[in-house]
């Protein structure tokens, strides 16, 4: 699509990744809309800049064109054949499709997945199917290891209704494991789902792949994970396999404490990198 883009719209957005990423020439027009008035030409001079909130600049930007434009065709099988593409070349993340599969099918439309720093939220970040706004709650690429566990009870306590998913590894968790005491203090019932390989396995990684295989200070000393969870008084089970992954889900819906579901992994799991830098094709 970013090929044949004629018009960039970027709401609330820098638009960093496809203007620096994905490449540019004078034939992209740029339009910004911004509520921050400092941010419309950070990454390149805008062509049209809107200091608005976004949802009343949206609403007229819609209302504009449907009294100014004829209807086009339809390119629904256009999209249909994208999406199709798209999963194709993503169909080597296994077993980290596999696992956001189940958890997509047993969170609500409604139900808040917060991202981390470990492998199955990197494949989150471009497998992950979102319902509705502000329901995928994410960092980017600011590596901000150790942040979604907190973030999750956030999320939990301004939306006690919701069913909230976090997704971690044993490092990441790790930051800030003592606000487990917090969440059942406050009866905050979060699913944390804990992939623990042992390892900062993403520093890992880069050690060996980009280091020549010098390693060091990417091994960790874990507790036990369900017992330390236990002692807080939280919820918790060590699952094998996708069936029992499933029914700890659950198990766990509609507790009103916190429950730990710890998955035991390795750490030779296929990346995301190739689609984090995408080649420029303009």
């Amino acid at each position: 699509l970013w090929k044949d883009c004629d018009l960039c719209i970027a709401i609330g957005s820098h638009a960093r990744m496809p203007l620096m990423k994905w490449g540019q020439d004078d034939e992209l027009r740029f339009l910004s809309i911004n509520i921050d008035p400092e941010a419309h030409d950070r990454m390149r001079k805008s062509d049209v800049s809107i200091t608005a909130d976004s949802k009343a600049a949206v609403t007229e930007l819609l209302d504009s064109i449907r009294e100014s434009s004829d209807p086009r065709p339809s390119r629904k099988e256009e999209m249909i054949q994208l999406e199709k593409l798209w999963k194709e070349q993503t169909a080597y993340l296994e077993p980290q499709a596999s696992y956001l599969k189940i958890i997509r099918e047993e969170l609500p439309p409604d139900g808040i997945f917060v991202d981390e720093l470990t492998q199955v939220g990197f494949a989150s970040r471009i497998l992950w199917e979102t319902d509705q706004p502000r329901t995928y709650l994410c960092t980017g690429h600011m590596g901000t290891l150790g942040w979604g566990f907190q973030t999750s009870l956030g999320a939990k306590a301004a939306r006690r209704d919701a069913m909230v998913v976090s997704v971690c590894g044993d490092g990441g968790f790790m930051f800030g494991v003592q606000e487990l005491a917090t969440a059942v203090q406050h009866k905050l019932g979060v699913i944390i789902l804990l992939f623990n390989n042992n390892l900062f396995g993403n520093v890992r990684s880069m050690q060996e792949n980009l280091y020549d295989n010098r390693v060091i200070a990417t091994d960790l000393h874990n507790p036990d994970f369900v017992k330390m969870a236990h002692s807080f008084g939280a919820n918790a089970t060590r699952v094998n396999g996708y069936e029992e992954f499933r029914q700890a889900i659950k198990n766990a819906k509609g507790n009103e404490l916190p429950t730990l579901i710890e998955i035991p992994v390795g750490n030779d799991w296929p990346s995301t990198n190739k689609f984090k830098a995408l080649p420029k094709i303009r």
